[in-house]
């Protein structure tokens, strides 16, 4: 998956939006002036692995944990319904 997709690109393009890198940092706030610094492409790499991790990481436990909140969401919404 790229990022950005062709499709944001297509429509940053078309509307004129800036760019990631071409954004300005003078309407951040102070307490955002941090985001001006982050380093995109070492986030998205960072998120990737730990994604991959997660993903390699899980088992049997996860899944009947995972159904268990399912049957709690789904009885959930019932008793919402009905009430």
């Amino acid at each position: 998956m790229l990022w950005p997709s062709r499709a944001r690109l297509a429509l940053v393009n078309r509307i004129g939006l800036p760019e990631y890198s071409e954004r300005s940092t003078e309407a951040l706030a102070p307490e955002d002036a941090w985001a001006a610094a982050v380093d995109i492409d070492a986030f998205r790499q960072d998120m990737r692995a730990l994604g991959k991790e997660l993903v390699a990481n899980q088992g049997a436990d996860d899944v009947k944990h995972m159904r268990k909140m399912c049957l709690w969401s789904n009885m959930c919404a019932v008793v919402g319904v009905t009430v």
